[in-house]
């Protein structure tokens, strides 16, 4: 998360800690320097934070959200609370609520206003903001509800930056949905994309990961790429400024 952080002990009771408004750790206080016990009985297999809010699967395969959800990020309609965001009320809860839909995920990600969820099938589901088509159902829409994304393929995980959601199909094929300011790695600056689209087709990976505006992942040949936005040098290939991106990937620097 920004501020906060959880973790799932052995005995699958979830603990959060660090600084969370609106609820998201879980408890009714703000902040906690220490792991707190988040306030409910369930045991969890997966938890996922985004900026505001945090997730968790249970053993039972449940979906839980609580925190802010200003942008439906909870998979509910309506928060039990009201909370001030930037002087407007909004909903939020540090109760865990049941996601509202009869979908039982393995995996969980989560991002600022954005939840995403993989099945045991390997279908993705996303629910929150769709700032640039992030919920990848092919459309722009505005709304509640746990969607479906309009993949062809199964995925075998996913992974969720601010602007782009990416996942992996079981022969490290990668796919990205969202911004496409060269984070999908295929070419492409501009473009908001609202369904999963084939990215770094070059390449198949073991494990992606997608940041602020730029994506990396580990490669079947066992090198390290990244694509995207490099301001701040976060693609590793020993450049940095507002001007550089990589619309392809690039190796980082050091590897062998």
């Amino acid at each position: 998360g920004l501020l906060h952080t959880c973790a799932i002990r052995a005995s699958g009771e979830l603990l959060c800690w660090g600084t969370a408004w609106y609820g998201a750790l879980g408890i009714p206080s703000t902040h906690s320097r220490i792991p707190v016990h988040v306030a409910t009985d369930y045991t969890f297999s997966a938890v996922a934070i985004g900026i505001d809010h945090s997730c968790g699967v249970t053993l039972d395969e449940e979906t839980l959200c609580w925190g802010l959800n200003h942008h439906l990020q909870l998979g509910v309609d309506s928060a039990p609370s009201t909370c001030s965001f930037y002087g407007e009320p909004v909903g939020c809860t540090n109760e865990p609520q049941l996601v509202t839909a009869e979908v039982h995920f393995s995996t969980l990600v989560a991002n600022s206003g954005i939840t995403c969820g993989l099945d045991r099938a390997g279908q993705a589901s996303c629910w929150g903001w769709n700032l640039w088509g992030r919920m990848g159902d092919g459309s722009f829409r505005y709304g509640g509800g746990v969607r479906q994304v309009a993949q062809t393929r199964p995925f075998s995980s996913i992974t969720t930056g601010f602007t782009h959601v990416c996942a992996l199909t079981d022969d490290g094929t990668a796919f990205c949905w969202g911004r496409d300011v060269g984070t999908f790695g295929a070419g492409r600056d501009g473009p908001e994309i609202p369904a999963p689209a084939m990215a770094a087709p070059a390449l198949r990976f073991t494990q992606l990961s997608a940041g602020f505006e730029h994506t990396c992942g580990v490669a079947t040949s066992g090198l390290t790429y990244c694509f995207g936005r490099n301001w701040q040098g976060q693609l590793g290939n020993g450049l940095s400024g507002l001007d550089q991106r990589a619309l392809f990937p690039v190796g980082i620097s050091g590897q062998r």
